[in-house]
This record gives structure tokens, C-alpha cells and sequence, in this order.
């Protein structure tokens, strides 16, 4: 290992804990003294698959829908429609009269959006929606 610059020392509790400065190829591992480095980046990683399991753990049709509408990969597309229907989420097909531009939550089922319709701008999807609520009103 290359040499590694000590920016700071804190004491935690106990035990110094050690602000090392690494390059690149040096960050993320365990070192044979039982330092381990890591970048602040695998902190955030972790977050946000904490509160992805979260989220779709504990709202899993609001999660699949949120997850479809912002997927535009046929193939990711799918493997989101298996997970929820593996999860007992029914996917209702798309209704001129009920869906909105995205995919939307509908009880314990997810309504498909006009605007994923393939070969449909999603400008007229839009446009769509907008005249049907003006025309509800």
C-alpha cells in the first residue's frame, strides 16, 4: 500500500478514529491493522438501499409504481411488473377514462399510464388527461 496522509484525530468514545486521506484505487477495504476505509459514498449507497427496502417492504404499490413510471428499459419494465405481480399487485391495463399520464396506485392494484404507451407521445397522453378533467369539472 501506498503511503496515506492522517488529516485527523478524533476521539469517539474509546477508541482514536482516524480521517485518512487515499487515493483512489485505495478506498473501500479492510487493511491487515484493522483499519478499514471506506468513502463516504458506501454510506449513502446504504441509505438509499435501506429506505428502497423500506419503501417497497412496506408500500409496495406506490414503490412499483413509482419504479415503472420512471423506468423507460423494456426490459427493467418487466422485471418490475414480475415483482409486483409476484407480490400479489395487480397491473390494470390502460382506461382513456381512468388512467392518468403515469402509472398510478389504484387500491391494491397499479392502473397503467397513458404516457407509457408504446408509440404514444406523451404530449398527447397530457393533453389527454387535461381535456378529461376540464371536461369534468
Amino acid at each position: 500500500m501506498k503511503k496515506l496522509k492522517v488529516c485527523s484525530v478524533k476521539l469517539v468514545g474509546i477508541e482514536d478514529t482516524f480521517n485518512l486521506r487515499m487515493r483512489g484505487a485505495q478506498h473501500n477495504f479492510a487493511l491487515s491493522n484493522g483499519v478499514i476505509s471506506g468513502n463516504s459514498h458506501s454510506v449513502a449507497y446504504a441509505y438509499l438501499t435501506m429506505w428502497t427496502a423500506y419503501l417497497k417492504a412496506n408500500h409496495p404499490v406506490h414503490y412499483h409504481a413509482a419504479m415503472l413510471t420512471h423506468e423507460t428499459d423494456d426490459d427493467k419494465i418487466i422485471q418490475y411488473v414480475m415483482s409486483a405481480k409476484g407480490m400479489g399487485i395487480k397491473i390494470l391495463p390502460p382506461d382513456i377514462n381512468l388512467s392518468g399520464v403515469d402509472h398510478q396506485p389504484e387500491g391494491k392494484a397499479i392502473r397503467f399510464g397513458l404516457g407509457h404507451i408504446k408509440g404514444m407521445p406523451r404530449a398527447m397522453a397530457e393533453k389527454i388527461v387535461e381535456f378529461r378533467e376540464a371536461e369534468e369539472t
